[in-house]
């Protein structure tokens, strides 16, 4: 092994700021810091949107199901007020989208579909852009109670 030392005539004071460990740990931080950091917002951000898509899918379900167990009485204005009551824990549900559809087809039976749509807006914008994500439900109903 080759020490620089002896290739090189060095004084005492540069050999003794050579040889020091205090401030490693700073260092090391502050190339670290960031990534951890960084790592800890982007678990954050990800959790937030898997239960925002969880929500928006459980208020379109619950909407489904009241537009099946009220078919004879459930206009498109209730079934939109029922599922944008389910939209529990979303910050912007206000913003969001709901459409509700029941069309008959020919034999009289109706495919009841409820679909909810936001745009996504991250707290951490420098990571994630802003999206529309959506829920949407379908549920058969076999009579006709018209």
């Amino acid at each position: 092994m080759i020490r620089l030392t002896k290739l090189l005539p060095i004084s005492p004071l540069l050999r003794r700021l050579v040889r020091r460990e205090d401030g490693v740990a700073a260092l090391e931080f502050g190339l670290m810091g960031p990534l951890v950091i960084s790592a800890i917002l982007g678990v954050m951000e990800l959790g937030r949107i898997v239960f925002t898509v969880a929500a928006l899918n459980h208020a379109a379900e619950e909407g489904t199901r009241f537009a099946i167990v009220n078919m004879g009485t459930a206009t498109t204005e209730t079934i939109q007020e029922f599922t944008r009551e389910n939209l529990v824990g979303v910050i912007d549900s206000d913003t969001s989208i709901i459409t509700a559809t029941a069309p008959p087809d020919e034999s009289g039976a109706r495919i009841v579909t409820v679909r909810v749509e936001m745009d996504y807006r991250p707290w951490f914008a420098f990571m994630v852009p802003n999206f529309t994500m959506a829920g949407e439900s379908r549920g058969f109903i076999a009579f006709n109670y018209d």
